[in-house]
């Protein structure tokens, strides 16, 4: 029994009124997507390609993503990450390079001291993202060290490369993100853009209500970056199952599900395959073997990064978004808010492989979209705006112009 009811009663209070605020924004941003999409033209494609040149560069303090600079191939980096998939489609897409840079004490490259606050009563929490940060230090470069002329963008994650290198390199374009929304410098960041940057990653993928006052130094950019099939074109697997095949249907349970889930689809006939493993290899090559991701009734509100890489996977999402905050990969014929509904859209997935592939390429539509796309009709879009000569404003355009974009966007 309860203590203290009183401050039960506040603390349910609470988590219903997120809640409602979540579903609201997730309603919002799921009809503001739809919109937007109905408007997209077929065939406009990135902006720029395989030969712009991207750096991805994280200090040694940041303890997720790739810990491998020196990685022979595509899929050593990715299997390096600590944790995420990341923004591997710049790896993909273009060339790309990473690279992990030693701290520096110049004030905009110390935000992420701000995250040692986590440590406080949490030993584990210290002891891992010191044992990662002696690790990373072996492999680390110092940012002066670095010819960054050779970049056209520069994605230098918490300000990893200080304001005094960047000015020193006028023709890269700077971009920066900080790790989650909560931190300090957030809102700030999306006022206007660091010493020394001129694009904030803000680590959304579509339209929101927030997006009317949207600067444009502000890009709407997932913490994964990736585009359709390249997961399975990474780790050299076919992108979908044959409509022939004899195996049995498999689904991943999103974690934060009830139990009662995996129970009710396994009793329906469904294989219900175990997601957590010890690293992300493991997962991912989990996630390349199933066929569907379920989530009806997530029990908090999702950023929606399991369901990027899932749709890039090739699987089906079959769940309810109202509560996630980035909604848009998940179409209306997906819907299911219960597990008894997830069961018979899954089922129904498993008997009809035509539903099957023309969920799956509304999916990459959307996608393709959202993820891929727009981003960087947004950074063109930005650096048409730049003053200063940038080595992107020499790269050819290979898709319709950004003005066009903005045409079609909220």
């Amino acid at each position: 029994m309860l203590s203290d009811p009183t401050l039960s009663f506040k603390t349910v209070s609470r988590a219903l009124l997120a809640s409602i605020g979540v579903r609201a924004w997730s309603h919002t941003c799921a009809f503001l997507g739809e919109r937007e999409l109905s408007r997209v033209e077929p065939g406009l494609g990135l902006p720029y390609g395989p030969d712009l040149k991207v750096a991805l560069v994280k200090q040694t303090t940041y303890s997720d993503l790739y810990t491998d600079p020196h990685a022979a191939d595509v899929s050593s980096l990715l299997r390096s990450s600590w944790h995420r998939t990341g923004p591997i489609g710049l790896f993909t897409e273009f060339t790309g390079r990473f690279i992990i840079v030693h701290t520096e004490s110049d004030p905009e490259c110390r935000v992420w001291e701000e995250k040692k606050a986590y440590w406080r009563g949490n030993p584990k929490r210290e002891a891992d993202d010191r044992a990662r940060h002696a690790a990373q230090e072996r492999v680390a470069v110092t940012a002066d060290s670095v010819d960054w002329s050779e970049f056209d963008v520069v994605i230098a994650i918490e300000n990893a490369v200080p304001a005094r290198i960047t000015r020193s390199h006028p023709g890269v374009l700077w971009a920066t993100l900080l790790e989650h929304h909560r931190m300090r410098d957030y809102s700030r960041y999306v006022q206007a853009p660091p010493l020394g940057y001129d694009l904030f990653l803000n680590l959304r993928y579509g339209p929101n209500p927030r997006s009317w006052g949207r600067r444009l130094h502000v890009v709407d950019w997932p913490y994964n970056y990736t585009r359709p099939g390249v997961l399975p074109k990474i780790f050299g697997r076919p992108s979908t199952r044959s409509a022939s095949s004899s195996e049995p249907f498999s689904v991943l349970v999103e974690d934060n599900q009830d139990e009662h889930l995996a129970q009710t689809l396994r009793s329906g006939g469904i294989r219900v395959m175990e997601g957590r493993k010890a690293t992300l290899g493991e997962y991912l090559e989990t996630l390349l073997a199933a066929d569907a991701l379920v989530f009806p009734a997530p029990r908090r509100p999702l950023g929606g990064l399991a369901m990027i890489d899932a749709v890039s996977a090739d699987l089906a999402l079959v769940g309810a978004p109202r509560m996630l905050w980035n909604p848009y990969l998940l179409g209306p014929k997906a819907f299911a808010t219960s597990a008894a509904a997830a069961c018979a859209a899954v089922l129904g997935l498993a008997a009809n492989p035509e539903l099957r592939l023309a969920l799956l390429e509304e999916q990459r539509r959307r996608l393709d979209w959202f993820v891929g796309r727009r981003p960087w009709l947004q950074i063109q879009a930005a650096a048409s705006c730049v003053a200063r000569p940038l080595a992107l404003h020499t790269k050819a355009l290979l898709s319709p112009s950004a003005a066009a974009f903005s045409a079609t966007t909220a």
